[in-house]
């Protein structure tokens, strides 16, 4: 295509103008300062540099002229400046027709574009002017050789007839890929030195250039001495030199090329061409050439021309622009480097075949993952496909992967495999394969292009999950329930063998499964199952129920079922998992349990009424004991010789208490089981405490026990059973009295009473065994007497506490044992 940029130079018609004014007002005037007119006019028209230096001469002419006239004053200034303005009349007239003969100039505004391709259009070639076809010919050649545009200038008729100098680009007719820089000139320059260095044999490789220009676009020449003696007009203006300014680098010892070469390429150039000048051989050379836009690649070659006795007379080549290869291979190189990176950061083995599985390439990952590449297997005689496979496949899997992709190579089908692949560290992991043919637009298979992905993970995931599946399936099974369940749509998607067996089938919609369920419901039940199914089916909620169901001996069976919904995240019920247990057994153990409690209540009454007994006769026992041991005593004084009657007296007054006592005690266990409180008064426990002491001083001293007992003075009065408090301390007292008598050391009874953070705490030690089970010891019926009933300290603990008060008992190191209790002194009376 050809891009055109014209600007009209339509300037003839304004020179003639200033040519006639000029002219006329020298006759008028009689001086040449008229002329300055068409002088300066010619000065702004043309800039170039021959012309701007012909006008500066002309002006100062005219300048030392009127200086010559005016000194001389020798009263001829009008043959002066007659000469002067014919002089400058001819200068004019020649700049004039110059102009109208259309040399070039360069126009400031900017210039219309056009679009047409050069090389197909003749009509465009016969709107140029005839001088200018060959060049723009040279143009399109350079341009289809390079791969570069062209942007000169020619000449283009308007409609008018006149020529108009235009910009025009030529591209190349084919496509050029990257970003390739254009190659405009703006300048006309001489074809070539000046004529009197060339002699007629010199004409030779100025001809071979030509030759060479026209077929591809560019040529030039050098003398034997490799001076430059052609440059095309396109290569001085893209390159800002002329072969003068070139041909000085000779001067100063360097080679004519060394104002166009890349300092880095200069060294080499210029030894190949020093060569070449020496021996006449060809000179080919790659390197990059200064153009005004900068630097751009080129493939230089010289042959040398001969005359008829041998002698080299000049040599003649073309510098072809290899710019856009350049380019177009950086590009490929960055692309592929691209790719290359791509393909090894592609998180996968990737891998090529040849169209008969032959491996061609296979990425880093997979050449690190195996330890080595593919031209490292190599064996004479046999095929690296079968050494590869041999030498990575598990043993295990090369009969299957071979016959699997023997079979997509002859018939071209894809290939998909999993096997296990020995890694670099010698351990076997699971991969899969897959690989896909690339074809032809004949559909001939060109390679197989494949990816194996690492899926040892997976494998043993979806193993572990295999496991773990069967391994629930075999628990569900064997566990004594039975498992269910479905999609809102009706399909079963499992029910596990215990079900399947009692229902008798295995896989059903679960319409069927419900009519089956329904029909082996006891008929007292299925209306009752029926309803309350529908309606949490309906409603979405979990059902729960129990109900009898025909076995597979005919015998109905209890059964509790319970059915649970899976909801998603909206709330709509994805799955229901049922869930059945057969509670048959634990039906019927229930009603034995049942008829088991009635009996127990049974007998627990019975129990009861024994258990009171005892406790009653465990109470009236320690009154009884003391009425009777005095009243031996009683026996012995009066018996004794003298009788002592002040004695008996006494000991008929414990026999009198005793008794009463005992009476008390009767009471006090019929007012306990009925709950009465009307025995309490506010008394003072010190006091009952030293009667207790008295009235068990004998039995000490029987045992040999010594007392120690410490009251607090000032205890406060308390509301307490007085008979019942006694009744706690003597079995506390007389329990310490008997613990001591397996022992043979100091006995002492123990007796503190005092008044500590709101309470009265009482405390009865011994130093007898001690015990070991100090909470045991307050359970009934528990006992460490052998002649004991276990009743005592379970009714002094009841006794203490129906008093707002506790009773404890715990260990005294190194021996004995010590039993507390405590009485609030704001303690309500409590039945």
């Amino acid at each position: 295509m050809i891009l055109s940029k014209a600007l009209s130079l339509k300037r003839d018609n304004v020179g003639i103008a200033a040519i006639a004014a000029g002219l006329a007002v020298c006759w008028l005037t009689q001086t040449p300062f008229a002329m300055v007119a068409p002088i300066g006019l010619a000065f702004f028209q043309d800039r170039t540099s021959t012309v701007q230096i012909l006008n500066a001469s002309l002006a100062v002419a005219v300048t030392i002229s009127m200086f010559v006239i005016e000194s001389h004053g020798s009263g001829r200034p009008a043959i002066w400046g007659a000469l002067l303005s014919l002089t400058f009349l001819a200068v004019a007239a020649f700049y004039a027709a110059n102009a109208k003969s259309g040399r070039v100039r360069k126009g400031t505004g900017r210039r219309p574009q056009r679009r047409q391709p050069i090389d197909a259009s003749a009509e465009f070639l016969g709107l140029m002017h005839p001088h200018d076809r060959a060049t723009a010919e040279q143009a399109a050649a350079r341009a289809f050789w390079t791969g570069v545009p062209q942007v000169m200038r020619f000449r283009l008729r308007q409609q008018d007839g006149n020529y108009v100098w235009s910009e025009v680009r030529t591209d190349p007719t084919y496509g050029v890929r990257g970003n390739v820089d254009v190659l405009s000139t703006d300048e006309e320059q001489p074809m070539c030195i000046d004529g009197e260095r060339l002699d007629a044999a010199g004409l030779g490789p100025v001809r071979a250039a030509h030759v060479v220009e026209e077929l591809f676009g560019n040529g030039w020449a050098f003398d034997a001495e490799g001076r430059w003696i052609y440059l095309p007009l396109f290569a001085q203006a893209t390159l800002g030199k002329t072969p003068d300014e070139l041909n000085r680098s000779l001067d100063d010892g360097y080679i004519a090329w060394k104002q166009l070469l890349h300092p880095d390429e200069y060294d080499a150039v210029a030894e190949k061409w020093s060569h070449s000048i020496r021996t006449g051989e060809p000179f080919n050379a790659e390197h990059r050439i200064r153009r005004k836009s900068g630097f751009a690649w080129a493939r230089s070659a010289a042959r040398s021309v001969r005359n008829k006795g041998g002698l080299i007379v000049g040599w003649y080549g073309t510098s072809i622009d290899i710019d856009v290869q350049r380019k177009t291979l950086s590009d490929l190189k960055a692309r592929e480097q691209s790719l290359t990176q791509l393909i090894d950061m592609v998180p996968g083995r990737l891998w090529m075949l040849a169209p008969d599985g032959q491996p061609i390439f296979h990425n880093k990952r997979l050449t690190d993952y195996l330890g080595f590449a593919i031209p490292d297997v190599r064996t004479e005689g046999t095929a690296s496909l079968e050494l590869n496979v041999e030498q990575v496949i598990h043993p295990d899997d090369i009969e299957s992967v071979t016959a699997t992709l023997q079979r997509s190579l002859a018939t071209g089908v894809s290939f998909s495999s999993r096997y296990r692949v020995r890694r670099s560290d010698g351990v076997y992991r699971w991969m899969e394969g897959r690989a896909e043919p690339f074809r032809d637009q004949d559909g001939r298979i060109l390679q197989w292009y494949g990816i194996s992905h690492d899926i040892d993970g997976q494998i043993n995931a979806e193993d572990a999950l295999s496991r773990s599946e069967r391994h629930l399936h075999g628990l569900l099974d064997a566990l004594p329930i039975q498992v269910c369940s479905w999609l809102p749509s009706g399909e079963m998607t499992y029910i596990n063998k215990r079900y399947s067996d009692a229902l008798g089938f295995a896989d059903a919609n679960f319409s069927d499964f419900l009519a089956t369920a329904r029909a082996l419901i006891h008929p007292d039940d299925v209306e009752k199952v029926s309803r309350t199914a529908a309606h949490c089916l309906s409603t979405g909620q979990t059902f729960a129920f129990r109900y009898r169901r025909r076995s597979s001996d005919g015998s109905f069976r209890w059964l509790d079922s319970r059915f649970e919904p899976l909801r998603d995240e909206s709330g709509t019920i994805s799955e229901w998992y049922g869930l059945v247990i057969d509670v048959d057994d634990e039906v019927q153990v229930q009603e034995k349990l049942r008829a088991a409690q009635v009996e127990l209540a049974r007998a627990s009454q019975a129990a009861t009424l024994a258990e009171l007994s005892a406790s009653i006769a465990h109470e009236v026992a320690q009154p009884l004991a003391a009425l009777v041991s005095s009243s031996d005593a009683c026996q012995r004084w009066l018996t004794s010789e003298p009788p002592n009657v002040e004695r008996a007296l006494g000991t008929l007054e414990r026999v009198i208490q005793s008794a009463d006592s005992a009476v008390d005690v009767v009471a006090r266990i019929r007012a306990l089981f009925k709950q009465g409180v009307d025995a309490r008064t506010v008394s003072d426990l010190g006091s009952v405490i030293s009667k207790t002491c008295d009235l068990l001083a004998d039995e000490a001293t029987g045992h040999h026990v010594r007392w120690d007992v410490v009251i607090d003075e000032g205890l406060p009065a308390l509301t307490f059973d007085e008979v019942q408090i006694q009744q706690v301390l003597v079995n506390l007292m007389r329990n310490a009295i008997e613990a001591m008598d397996s022992t043979s050391d100091r006995r002492i009874l123990t007796v503190r009473a005092r008044h500590l953070d709101g309470a009265v705490r009482v405390e009865i030690g011994d130093t007898g065994r001690g015990i070991e089970c100090p909470e045991r010891i307050f359970e009934a019926f528990f006992t460490t007497k052998a002649e004991g009933m276990g009743m005592g300290l379970a009714i002094c603990r009841s006794i203490i506490e129906s008093h707002g008060g506790r009773l404890w008992a715990e260990a005294v190191e190194p021996h004995g044992a010590k039993f507390t209790f405590t009485l609030m002194t704001d303690t309500a009376i409590r039945p």
